[in-house]
């Protein structure tokens, strides 16, 4: 561990972090070091034991106060031990720092709180996000997110939040995230790569056509 203690890092206040596909408690120190730029994260000659001392130093080194692991439901949809110890390993984790953790993942990572009593008390508070809906009511949280992703674009665009194109953006994502961040990304790079003056409509049901649906007739594209 002489190289750890030597290593002079910079500060990271948040660590976001994909879970493996198949977790086990030593490919997701793996994936953790590697997040932390530690040059020994894939040594194989590392122990599991050895890797998570790694990650428990490192976090404390590099000033981490919050560690969010993405894909959780890793931990359900992987029925082996190895899944389960990785379970353990994160709480063991906790037990040996004083950071936050986050786990984001689908509907069904609720299971893993479920079965494991004592992990359901570490993350008791739970927070579910569906996709956004659209009435009077409900639109505002979706006009805001329009707002906000308008402002960090790096090229010229029409509005957002024109009532009609809330409307568009929201009929070609249906209110998912997902689609809504691929279709605005392609309209990025179609600008840039085309050299366009911004994005307009024929960008946006460009970009329809391929991020969401590329197989769309013209009277099917919001855009």
């Amino acid at each position: 561990m002489e190289e750890l203690e030597s290593h002079d890092p910079q500060k990271r206040t948040v660590l976001f972090v994909e879970m493996p596909s198949s977790p086990t408690k030593k490919n997701l120190a793996a994936a953790i070091l590697a997040e932390l730029k530690d040059p020994f994260a894939e040594a194989r000659g590392h122990s599991a034991e050895v890797k998570f001392a790694r990650v428990v130093l490192l976090l404390k080194n590099l000033g981490v106060e919050m560690l969010v692991l993405d894909e959780a439901q890793h931990l359900v949809d992987y029925r082996r031990n190895g899944a389960y110890e990785a379970a353990d390993w994160i709480k063991s984790l906790m037990n040996e720092t004083s950071i936050a953790f986050v786990l984001i993942g689908l509907k069904r990572t609720e299971n893993l709180l479920l079965a494991n009593e004592q992990l359901r008390r570490r993350f008791s508070a739970t927070v579910a996000y569906d996709r956004f809906t659209f009435s009077a009511n409900t639109s505002l949280h979706f006009v805001m997110l329009l707002q906000a992703i308008e402002g960090e674009l790096p090229v010229q665009t029409i509005s957002f939040v024109e009532p009609a194109m809330i409307k568009r953006f929201y009929l070609a994502s249906y209110g998912l995230i997902d689609y809504l961040i691929k279709i605005v990304d392609r309209a990025v790079w179609l600008v840039q790569v085309q050299d366009l003056v911004g994005i307009e409509l024929p960008v946006l049901a460009q970009a329809f056509e391929d991020e969401v649906w590329s197989y769309a007739t013209e009277d099917r594209n919001p855009f």
